[in-house]
Formats: structure tokens, C-alpha cells, sequence
């Protein structure tokens, strides 16, 4: 179970990173690469496995991301329910409620820094209605024990090929934690209680570094499925960080299938059903303007699939909403520079002047400059 904490973030200024992190257009939100591509999630836990009392297996899942190849393990939480002991990992439910923190972490004034980490407070009722504004539904308990689930399940992801910066080419572990490495309940009743979380290292160093991108949440959270919002995500982190070519993607069912967190079928025409379908919701969000598919037999029966090449052809809109996520990537670290006279490399407390400095370039740019590019 979570501790029951008391966080006293240090009373200091608002470091500018955090400033720059925050946006006030409820339609958009940040997203951290790597953690938010990761293969985090488990779908589908056998009957079998679900045994009270009985032990998670270790997920281990190898997988790949923007040309580097990475190990990934999951190690589910143990919790009570019922007064019973019983193990789950993270799943849907857990991925949707981290997509509303996040939403929530971008509002002004909810991040604060305690030493070198950001921690966050909010209400559960918060979540409880997000989830219901976006159509997902769950109740007071359910959001909880997700929040619960996220806390207690750890995540460690390796670089397994590789790293030209390492002097040995050993495996580079990226991070081993969950995704709110402490977690804090505080009920007064329901409408009044507090829940107070730690954001983990890789998602602080990403705010700090200012490594974060805006994506469109509405999209996110309309689409129907893990599937389908985990391969927005993909594809809008492929055009962020790739080339100019980058809006024809070039992509195959089986990478697909082990990049977006699914159990094995043991049909394989199951796996690449799954893979369509979910090209086939993009395409139906306006997402995928098109797609062409080459299918790639066995190599003994002919006539049996063994996986499908996509030659996916993204909507110039949803290219345009990347292209205009770049600038603002680009304003974000110009304008430290210029507030910070540095690279953006440790948390320094704010003061009313760099604040001001901020609030004048962005409304200078809202008058003079793309409105599209406001943030």
C-alpha cells in the first residue's frame, strides 16, 4: 500500500523550466519521449496467473525507438483488495489516469520543486471527472488503487545496443523506477482529500532539460484503446525527432506488435488484426491520410501471412500539428537561453523578473507572431 506522506515542497522560485512546462490550452499536453513510447502497459493477464495471493510473472519485452534498441521489464504491484493480496500490473486504466496527471501537471502553479524533485498535488475527484469529461469511467476507489498500481509496479528500461557515448558499450540503464516513485493520500472525506505524488527521474530530467513535446490530448483521449493511442504517440514522436521525410512511415505489424505492450497470440493473424485495426483508427481520426500494405508470407506456405509492411501516409494536418509542436520546442529553449543566459541543464529558482521576462515574450509573440504557436 502507499504511505501515507506529508510532502513540504521548499519554498522557492519557480524554476523557469517548470514555468515553460506549464499550458493553460486545455487541448494540449506535454509528452516525455521514450517513457511515453515504451512498451509500459499489460493488457491481458491469464486466469491462471490471477490466482489470489499468487505471484506476477517479471514482464520482460525487448523493443525499439527512433533507431535504438532497448530492453524493457515490468515488475507488477502487490496490493489489497477485498482484504486480499493480490498482484496487477499497470494496464489501461492506469496509462488513462497517467495521461489526466500529466494534463493536470501542466496547469499553473500544480508542479513544485523539493531539492531536485518535482512533486505534484491533486484530488482524486479531479481525475475521477477528466476521465468522465473524455468518456472513461471509473470510480472514486477505481482511480485510486490506479494511482496505487503506478506507485507500486516499477519499470526498468536498458539500452541494449551500442551507445556511442559509453567508452565500454555496455548496456546504459536509462531508469528503473515507477512511474510516481512516492505516493501520499491525505482524506478529510472524498470531496476535500489530497493525493500528493514524486514524478520520477526520467520524466524531472525531461522537464529540466526541457525535453518535452505538446501533443493534441483530445485526440489521445477519444481514441478507443491502447493500441490506437499508444501508435499516435509513436508516429507523432517518429515526425518530432525524424527527418523531412518523416510524414511516410514505413512500418511493420510484427515491430508494431512487440513496441505497443501486447501479449503473443498464438495465431499470428490475431496479432496482425490487431495491428490494422488500430492503423485503420488513426485513419478514421484523420490521423493516417492512407496506407498501403505488402504482405510477407512464411516462407514455407505461401499462402500463410506471417506479417504485413504498412506504407503509412500521414494527413498533412496532423503533420502540421508536429511541425507547429517543433517550434514551440525551439521557442521553449530560445527563450531560456535568453531568461537563463544557459543551457538548460539544472533546476535555478525563478524570480518575479525572469517570470515577467516569460509572460512578455509569450504575449509579444501572441500579437506579432503565429497565434498557433501560443503555449
Amino acid at each position: 500500500m502507499a504511505s501515507n506522506i506529508t510532502v513540504a515542497p521548499i519554498s522557492t522560485g519557480i524554476p523557469t523550466q517548470v514555468l515553460q512546462f506549464e499550458n493553460q490550452d486545455p487541448q494540449r499536453t506535454n509528452t516525455i519521449d521514450l517513457w511515453d513510447v515504451a512498451p509500459r502497459g499489460v493488457f491481458y493477464t491469464n486466469t491462471t496467473d490471477r490466482e489470489a495471493g499468487k505471484y506476477l510473472k517479471i514482464v520482460e519485452r525487448e523493443f525499439e525507438h527512433c533507431g535504438k534498441h532497448y530492453r524493457l521489464t515490468i515488475k507488477p504491484a502487490r496490493l489489497k483488495r477485498a482484504g486480499q493480496e493480490t498482484e496487477e500490473y499497470p494496464g489501461e486504466r492506469e496509462q488513462l489516469v497517467e495521461e489526466v496527471v500529466r494534463r493536470l501537471a501542466q496547469e499553473s502553479g500544480r508542479l513544485r520543486l523539493d531539492g531536485r524533485d518535482l512533486w505534484m498535488t491533486f484530488s482524486i475527484n479531479e481525475i475521477s471527472e477528466e476521465l468522465a469529461r473524455t468518456g472513461h469511467r471509473y470510480s472514486w476507489s477505481e482511480v485510486k488503487e490506479a494511482l496505487q498500481i503506478l506507485h507500486l509496479s516499477t519499470v526498468e528500461i536498458l539500452r541494449v545496443d551500442p551507445d556511442p557515448k559509453s567508452e565500454t558499450g555496455a548496456v546504459t540503464n536509462v531508469i528503473s523506477a515507477s512511474a510516481f516513485p512516492q505516493l501520499g493520500f491525505r482524506e478529510r472525506g472524498r470531496e476535500t482529500s489530497e493525493t500528493t505524488i514524486q514524478f520520477n527521474s526520467l520524466l524531472t530530467s525531461a522537464i529540466r532539460h526541457l525535453e518535452f513535446m505538446q501533443l493534441d490530448y483530445d485526440t489521445i483521449m477519444s481514441l478507443k484503446g491502447p493500441v490506437p493511442r499508444w501508435l499516435y504517440k509513436r508516429l507523432s514522436h517518429n515526425v518530432f525527432y525524424g527527418d523531412h521525410d518523416a510524414n511516410i512511415q514505413v512500418l511493420t505489424a510484427s515491430d508494431l506488435y512487440r513496441g505497443c505492450g501486447l501479449q503473443p497470440r498464438s495465431r499470428k493473424r490475431d496479432e496482425l488484426r490487431k495491428i490494422t485495426g488500430a492503423i485503420d483508427a488513426l485513419k478514421n481520426a484523420g490521423i493516417i491520410r492512407k496506407y498501403e500494405i505488402q504482405d510477407v508470407n512464411d516462407g514455407i506456405d505461401r499462402r500463410r501471412k506471417d506479417d504485413i509492411i504498412y506504407t503509412v501516409y500521414l494527413s498533412s494536418v496532423f503533420v502540421e500539428d508536429i511541425t507547429i509542436a517543433k517550434k514551440r520546442h525551439q521557442l521553449i529553449k530560445t527563450d531560456y537561453a535568453q531568461i537563463e543566459g544557459a543551457d538548460p541543464k539544472e533546476f535555478i529558482p525563478g524570480t518575479a523578473q525572469k517570470r515577467d521576462q516569460l509572460r512578455r515574450k509569450r504575449a509579444s509573440r501572441k500579437v506579432t507572431e503565429q497565434p498557433e504557436l501560443q503555449f
